[in-house]
């Protein structure tokens, strides 16, 4: 009867070792393909292509040195909220990376073109997407109403 026991308790021991397991090893690939898919993000973003951008309605009227900061911005902030959704940035670090950003002159540009559509985008997702929405909103205040057609 103890060896039973004994046995019962080693083999639901070991099933929560493995389902353990199993949810950590889900989570570290769920983090690695985000950060590739933000690495390809990256790449495919670079100041090496603006003529990619070159037609973007967000852009227009602004000037080459203006666009390049510009899309500077645009890849901070998503690599920020990938490295935040995955848990790299935690919520107190979020804040402080977030209104660095925001004291850059092309980041309250960026702000007033591209806030409102990022709120919105935000406060529609999940919860890890609303906490960085809030984030974006405390850093930057909250975005005008009027945006440029996409």
């Amino acid at each position: 009867m103890r060896t039973s026991r004994a046995v019962l308790l080693g083999a639901a021991l070991l099933a929560g070792v493995g389902a353990a397991h199993l949810a950590l090893n889900h989570r570290y690939q769920r983090q690695r393909t985000t950060l590739t898919l933000e690495d390809m993000n990256q790449r495919l973003a670079g100041d090496a292509h603006p003529e990619w951008y070159a037609d973007h309605p967000l852009l227009d009227g602004l000037d080459r040195d203006t666009r390049a900061r510009l899309l500077h911005i645009d890849r901070s902030i998503s690599l920020t909220a990938a490295k935040y959704r995955i848990g790299q940035i935690p919520d107190g670090e979020l804040d402080f990376i977030l209104c660095v950003l925001a004291i850059e002159p092309a980041a309250q540009t960026y702000w007033q073109r591209l806030g409102r559509r990022l709120v919105d985008e935000a406060r529609a997702g999940d919860s890890a997407s609303r906490r960085l929405g809030e984030g974006l909103v405390r850093a930057f205040g909250e975005p005008p109403v009027e945006q440029h057609a996409a």
